[in-house]
């Protein structure tokens, strides 16, 4: 093995040795390493020099963990990445740049158990949206519009979670106890 294919920074400072350039590709080897530690943990990434950071090793780290679409080079996110990582955890919606962010992303943060619903930006929040992310998660009806909130959208988030009741509006308080005593 030679002295450039064992780590970065030795191969770095054979090639200034020789006079060459700081710039030159990364070293396969290094790549390769770099490779397997984020398929096996996404978060690896973010021990990975930034100047080694490819739309690939980005995607697979995001694949295996949505939330190390935070290590990724702004530059180098993109609609489908975002959509990987946010498939992967709902959570990772937060990553996301605001110009990427789609419905199909924000249905797939709310199908990501609803996690990912607080990270939802309102002109995606829709009456279906909100009321899939509750049934996935009650608690989620804290951060969904009062305008949106409904009857039956508390009555669910009580059936997942009975902490929810002090998260519906008092306008519909009355409503939610009769839709409650009618399933009892």
């Amino acid at each position: 093995m030679k002295e450039t294919d064992a780590m970065p920074n030795g191969g770095e400072r054979a090639r200034r040795k020789r006079g060459k350039s700081d710039s030159a590709k990364p070293v396969p080897l290094w790549d390769r390493r770099c490779q397997k530690a984020v398929a096996a943990n996404g978060m690896a990434l973010r021990r990975v020099p930034k100047r080694m950071r490819t739309p690939k090793l980005c995607l697979a780290a995001v694949q295996s963990c949505g939330h190390a679409l935070e290590y990724v080079p702004e530059e180098l996110k993109t609609p489908e990445m975002c959509l990987a990582a946010v498939r992967e955890n709902g959570n990772a919606l937060k990553y996301a740049p605001k110009k990427l962010i789609t419905a199909e992303m924000c249905a797939a943060a709310v199908d990501a158990l609803g996690c990912g619903f607080e990270h939802v930006p309102e002109e995606f929040k829709t009456p279906e949206l909100c009321m899939a992310a509750v049934e996935a998660w009650g608690l989620v009806l804290r951060h969904v519009p009062e305008k949106l909130r409904t009857p039956e959208m508390c009555v669910a988030a009580i059936a997942q979670d009975g902490g929810c009741i002090r998260h519906i509006p008092e306008g519909l308080k009355d409503q939610v106890r009769l839709l409650l005593a009618e399933a009892m």
